[in-house]
């Protein structure tokens, strides 16, 4: 087998795997994605009222919350 030859095998069995592996429920959806928000969630923001976060504080922070607790 020549080199162009291996190179085209090789091309076409990657994009027939590619295409026939790809699953159907991979991908975008049409159907909106709805978060679920923890009873711990809702105590942390209770908590957090009047205070200006950025997202990685509030992840941060709702992640120490969820390791060691939030104040009953």
């Amino acid at each position: 087998m020549s080199a162009k030859s291996k190179v085209l095998v090789s091309t076409i069995t990657a994009s027939v795997l590619f295409f026939t592996g790809v699953k159907v429920k991979e991908g975008y959806t049409a159907y909106p994605v709805i978060p679920v928000v923890s009873k711990r969630e809702v105590v942390f923001k209770k908590t957090l009222t009047g205070v200006k976060l950025s997202q990685t504080e509030y992840d941060s922070y709702l992640d120490f919350s969820y390791q060691f607790g939030t104040p009953a």
